[in-house]
């Protein structure tokens, strides 16, 4: 390194990424304590907590990204660039999604899904990508019956007696519109 630190301008930047982040980190912990600049590792950064499987459509995400460095540790400040595309993989629509910077190592990512279907989430520190991006995340429609209009007629209470719905599922009519059949499940 001394070599290369003679030879290379100080603006260029020399990275050594390992194939293997579990040996690599096991590696420098055998060395003791480094001190030194706490750089960024986006292969040791993630979601804390982990992505949901299922979003729901018109309602704001906000997920918190970790920023690790080498060790895995949060790195303790601010100043990465942060880039998260957000997809829907059905219609093609691309979401805006802001990135807060708090300054410790950690980064608000928010945005808004408006249409159903498959979502991918990519994301980059640093033109990096970070294990497991691009992520697929589930975009499901509200049923908010409020928003449909005011309640003509309520059928049944919660429970699992006779005229109580556990877990309705699905609804159906018979031809002449005369009775209404409701499936629901966990209640025999």
């Amino acid at each position: 390194l001394e070599e290369v630190r003679h030879t290379t301008p100080s603006t260029q930047d020399i990275r050594f990424i390992p194939e293997d982040v579990d040996v690599f980190v096991k590696a420098t912990a055998s060395l003791g304590r480094i001190e030194g600049h706490r750089r960024t590792f986006p292969a040791m950064s993630g979601f804390e907590p982990k992505l949901p499987g299922v979003v729901v459509c018109g309602e704001e995400e906000r997920w918190s990204l970790v920023v690790g460095d080498a060790a895995g540790s949060c790195v303790n400040r601010g100043g990465d660039i942060v880039s998260v595309s957000v997809t829907n993989t059905n219609t093609g629509n691309h979401y805006v999604a802001d990135v807060d910077d708090r300054q410790d190592g950690t980064y608000s990512v928010t945005f808004t899904p408006h249409h159903s279907g498959e979502i991918r989430v990519g994301v980059e520190i640093n033109g990096e990508k970070i294990p497991g991006s691009p992520f697929k995340v589930t975009c499901e429609v509200s049923r908010d019956y409020a928003l449909i209009g005011e309640s003509l007629q309520i059928m049944g209470s919660k429970g699992s007696d006779k005229e109580e719905l556990l877990h309705p599922t699905s609804t159906a009519l018979n031809k002449a519109e005369t009775k209404l059949f409701i499936s629901d499940t966990e209640n025999n």
